[in-house]
């Protein structure tokens, strides 16, 4: 056996005297990188097997789960009210399956809904809601690839639901093959068109990226009519990294159905199996990485934080 050993680790290194460690240390935060990062948080939820039996978050990040929550119940009860078709999605739909709840490393929350309630729902929500504390902004990141709108609560700036549009495609596509090809095509338009927001008029800015890609992902073609049961796409404005395809059949989606998500009865995809496995293939794995990567609550300012405690207690 040798009297001195050092066994090195992603997030540490222990140094052994005669097989007893005696001293570890911990990379410095400067050097660590990203991927490590990533090891060390996967390697500290993993330690339960079943995906489905991970704690929930607790905390702060429990605390900025529920305001959020409570921020969609107010968006759900808008669009039942007003008959506006929504359904929960992505990271939001995978938490209600997984977990009844959210992801408990995730923190937003995100909808989709067809364009059509998307063109009128900014317009119409903030009207209403012009005496609250909630409303409806456009939004687009700097680099010109993330365009969506998003439900405010106009005193707590950190919280937000994520609304995204889809457009009923040209026709209904046959197979799986062709609705990944046209997923590349989808994502190298929007790529080869990309403007980088600077501060301009983001409302105009949404328009242009819209007028500018969306012709070309539709293929210079109209929306066939819903009654033929066309294939649905993610609107233009967002560029979207799915698994496999981001063009979905007409019969994943609707009829919608519902789905618990933490107290809330909200709406879902029709076949939630095929929109969860398009999006992120085997859904009930752990991911490659495990990242927080929308909220830095460590950083929020204690204002905010008590806003948030207020806010879920109102």
């Amino acid at each position: 056996m040798d009297i001195f050993k050092k066994k090195v680790k992603p997030h540490k290194t222990t140094y052994f005297f005669c097989g007893i460690p005696v001293f570890r240390t911990t990379p410095r935060i400067k050097d660590i990188t990203w991927d490590t990062l990533q090891r060390i948080r996967k390697l500290e939820y993993c330690a339960m097997p079943d995906i489905t039996e991970q704690k929930p978050a607790q905390g702060l990040r429990r605390e900025f789960q529920l305001a959020n929550m409570k921020l969609l119940k107010v968006i759900v009860d808008f669009c039942n009210k007003h008959k506006i078709r929504y359904w929960l999605a992505y990271g939001s739909l995978l938490g209600a399956v997984r977990h009844g709840d959210f992801i408990p490393w995730d923190d937003d929350i995100d909808i989709c809904m067809m364009r059509e309630d998307y063109s009128k729902i900014v317009d119409l929500f903030n009207k209403e809601n012009a005496d609250t504390d909630y409303e409806i902004v456009y939004y687009s990141s700097p680099n010109g690839l993330c365009n969506l709108y998003k439900v405010k609560n106009k005193n707590i700036p950190e919280l937000w639901v994520d609304i995204f549009p889809y457009d009923f495609y040209s026709r209904k596509i046959e197979t799986w093959d062709e609705r990944i090809k046209l997923t590349s095509r989808r994502r190298k338009i929007i790529r080869r068109n990309r403007v980088f927001y600077t501060g301009q008029d983001v409302k105009k800015f949404h328009e242009r990226i819209f007028n500018t890609c969306h012709p070309k992902i539709m293929d210079g073609q109209q929306s066939a009519p819903e009654s033929s049961k066309p294939d649905l796409v993610a609107g233009c404005e967002f560029m979207h990294s799915p698994k496999y395809s981001i063009f979905l059949g007409y019969d994943t989606i609707f009829p919608l159905k519902t789905i618990k998500f933490g107290d809330l009865e909200v709406s879902c995809p029709n076949d939630i199996d095929t929109y969860l496995t398009s999006c992120y293939g085997d859904y009930m794995a752990y991911p490659t990485y495990i990242d927080n990567i929308h909220t830095d609550i460590s950083n929020m300012p204690i204002d905010d934080i008590l806003k948030i405690k207020k806010f879920i207690k109102e």
